[in-house]
């Protein structure tokens, strides 16, 4: 059994990475990241913004040990930094 628990801060570019590689032909990530070669890149780069400075210090962003997935969430009452 896989273990859920909370990401840790050091853990932001592998669970950037993950994001970016489940999102990468999303419709509406492709049109933000373009077409180009480097989209997976642009798509990581946004990710880790927002897990760094959106996402309350990571107190509602949930991973395994392994990072088979992410799932981050803005707690309730949460309106922004």
């Amino acid at each position: 059994m896989t273990d859920v628990r909370l990401a840790k801060p050091g853990e932001i570019g592998d669970l950037a990475g993950v994001l970016a590689r489940a999102f990468v032909r999303d419709p509406f990530y492709a049109y933000l990241a373009g077409n180009a070669s480097e989209r997976t890149q642009r798509l990581r780069d946004g990710w880790t913004g927002i897990l760094r400075f959106t996402s309350d210090g990571l107190s509602a962003t949930y991973t395994t040990d392994d990072h088979a997935g992410v799932a981050l969430w803005h707690p309730p009452g949460y309106h922004g930094a």
